[in-house]
């Protein structure tokens, strides 16, 4: 019986000390927080992790465009040499390239794999060329051109050319290429519009 009560009187003494020292660290904690505005400034500091991590990434994305994705200097002299050696040919004529899909497929066909190269390299999402060699201001006719996409740069599909699709290109070029046709595919670019079109408003 004095074992019990003994047991009892030593659980007491030491839990009640504890439960006591719990609650004043409770208190303080909670003073703490509030007193000193900690809530406050957490919240600061996750905006302020944020804001740097946004501009990090809006630099990131800059530098990306900036050095990679516009730079097409290379791709803009291949299609202007292989447009100069086609017209010394007499395969195509300034006269009347972007008359047509017929008058434009021998171009389109030879700059293709150059266009689809630069594509997967600069890992973006698509890649374009309208043939114009009029005033778009007097002659907003379609234009011949074609539009290759590809919705996950990131992604290596085991089939070549399995992961493009053909937006705009003349038949020709679809049958040569042997890509798929995405379901709004057409063989021209429609530039009546110019608030729908790539030439006017780029992605």
């Amino acid at each position: 019986m004095n074992k019990m009560g003994n047991s009892k009187t030593v659980y007491r003494t030491i839990l009640r000390p504890l439960l006591i020292v719990l609650l004043v660290e409770i208190v303080l904690m909670t003073g703490s927080y509030w007193l000193l505005g900690i809530d406050g400034q957490l919240n600061k500091n996750a905006r302020d992790i944020l804001i740097q991590q946004t501009e990090n990434r809006k630099s990131y994305l800059q530098n990306e465009m900036i050095q990679k994705w516009s730079n097409l200097s290379t791709i803009s002299q291949t299609i202007n040499e292989r447009t100069q050696q086609l017209i010394d040919q007499d395969v195509i004529s300034l006269q009347t390239l972007d008359s047509s899909s017929k008058a434009s497929a021998p171009l389109l066909n030879e700059i293709s794999k150059e266009l689809i190269s630069t594509l997967y390299s600069k890992e973006t999402t698509g890649i374009f060329v309208i043939l114009n060699t009029h005033d778009l201001r007097e002659n907003k006719d379609n234009k011949p051109g074609i539009y290759i996409r590809n919705d996950d740069p990131s992604t290596v599909s085991v089939k070549e050319y399995g992961d493009l699709l053909l937006e705009k290109a003349p038949v020709e070029v679809v049958r040569s290429l042997n890509i798929s046709t995405d379901t709004h595919w057409e063989s021209t670019f429609d530039l009546s519009t110019e608030e729908n079109t790539l030439l006017y408003k780029p992605f």
